[in-house]
């Protein structure tokens, strides 16, 4: 047994040694809107990660640790997207608003839909939905594409104003809804808008919030109207989907070929989970042609299901200086010092890993004593600052098992910046100035 965890160790360190010679370590957290990853377990024992990532990145190598440990992985591990039952759920928006743009809305249209089902995948489903001031859905989600495409035939300019903003949300609130791994919005519009109650920024902020990525299909009746195309094309970028002016070439032959292949990248890793209990972390490291490495991090519980004996074993061989010390205290403890030592044991210490102390008003100062804390507005935050322009949950700092911090945005409101640096994630140091809104603070390390 001693032999076998030898060899086992040294295994461990070389791969390690692999991992740092391959830049692992190094890798560059992804944006979460830009790509992640949901763990589970499985009846197997097995662990099972799908991981997706943005269309604008183009991987080359893929590797996986645990917990901070490279693990060996196989081709046939790793199996591209879609598995077992993962479906692709798709909503095709057509703007049906100008009766003026009845040549566009019954002829381009129908073709452009035509074009985009032509190979689309049986995991794809697709509903269709036109809009002017409101949504109305022809067909469901799940109907026959060959449906979808005679549906579309039947679309017809008849309504008289454009609510483009209302619409578009209502459409991802529809997608939301959706029991599917990856959601796309398929718009197809002039990008002409006529809303009072809603903008681009609610817009944008819900697709991003829920995972939707957007393809925008552009189609102008006059050339001097396309400065209103910049609104899909924009939505479209900002959740790392596709768009393209679709008014006199039609669909790119990628869209035709892969049809909503870009909202697809990614797949599942599955290995097994033997020796495994507790929380662990798996990072998958993307490699790009650039050299560039990207990091997608999960999170996954793994059941306990060592017996009573091998639990203490283990319990001993990691806590064997606490039991050593352990001893001593009780040889002291016979030799006289029992009051000291039932002192030292009623008296817990708390350890401060590091500070953080406003630079405004009274200079007030913070320690960090978790390995994780929440810093906000609301009340039930670690560290609560009392003023307006602080998300009610702003941000987190985070300690390493090394011994360095990092920040992270927790979606705020007026955002997070590390040395003037507006972040997601970003690490700090020792002198770092972090501003959370209005509030500015210095990060002690």
């Amino acid at each position: 047994m001693a032999s076998f965890r030898n060899v086992s160790i040294l295994r461990v360190v070389i791969a390690h040694a692999i991992a740092l010679s391959c830049g692992i370590v190094n890798a560059q957290q992804m944006d979460p809107r830009e790509g992640g990853a949901k763990c589970k377990e499985l009846e197997n024992l097995n662990l099972a990660c799908e991981y997706r990532y943005s269309s604008k990145i183009e991987v080359k190598n893929l590797e996986l640790s645990l917990s901070g440990k490279p693990l060996d992985l196989k081709k046939e591990q790793n199996r591209s997207y879609p598995v077992g039952g993962q479906t692709t759920a798709v909503l095709i928006l057509a703007d049906v608003s100008d009766p003026a743009r009845k040549e566009t809305v019954e002829k381009k249209y129908p073709a452009a839909i035509q074009s985009l089902l032509q190979n689309a995948k049986e995991h794809q489903k697709v509903a269709l939905a036109e809009f002017d001031s409101g949504l109305r859905v022809i067909l469901p989600f799940n109907s026959p594409h060959k449906s979808i495409e005679e549906a579309a035939k039947e679309l017809r300019a008849k309504g008289a104003s454009t609510e483009f903003y209302k619409n578009i949300l209502s459409a991802i609130d529809l997608l939301k809804k959706q029991e599917a791994e990856r959601k796309v919005l398929v718009i197809l519009s002039d990008g002409k808008d006529e809303d009072r109650a809603y903008q681009y920024a609610d817009v944008a902020k819900e697709a991003k919030n829920s995972q939707v990525i957007v393809m925008g299909l552009g189609f102008l009746e006059r050339q001097r109207d396309e400065p209103y195309l910049q609104t899909l094309e924009r939505l479209a970028n900002e959740t790392y989907g596709v768009f393209a002016n679709a008014t006199q070439l039609g669909l790119p032959k990628e869209f035709i070929e892969k049809p909503f292949g870009f909202a697809e990248k990614g797949g599942t890793i599955e290995f097994p989970s033997e020796g495994l209990y507790g929380d662990q972390k798996v990072s998958i490291s993307l490699g790009t042609q650039t050299a560039k490495r990207f990091e997608i991090v999960a999170n996954v519980t793994v059941t306990d299901r060592r017996e009573l004996q091998q639990k203490i074993i283990d319990w001993l061989t990691t806590n064997w200086m606490w039991v050593a010390l352990g001893g001593v205290v009780v040889v002291a403890a016979i030799g006289g010092g029992v009051y000291l030592i039932q002192r030292r044991a009623n008296k817990r210490k708390v350890v401060i890993y590091a500070n953080i102390s406003e630079l405004d008003g009274m200079g007030k100062r913070y320690p960090i004593t978790k390995s994780a804390i929440r810093i906000g507005r609301g009340v039930d935050n670690d560290i609560a600052l009392l003023n307006g322009s602080v998300s009610q949950h702003h941000a987190e700092i985070h300690r390493r098992r090394e011994g360095d911090f990092y920040i992270v945005d927790l979606s705020s409101t007026n955002g997070v910046y590390v040395n003037d640096t507006k972040i997601s994630q970003s690490a700090i140091k020792d002198g770092d100035i972090i501003e959370l809104g209005e509030v500015r603070m210095r990060f002690s390390a």
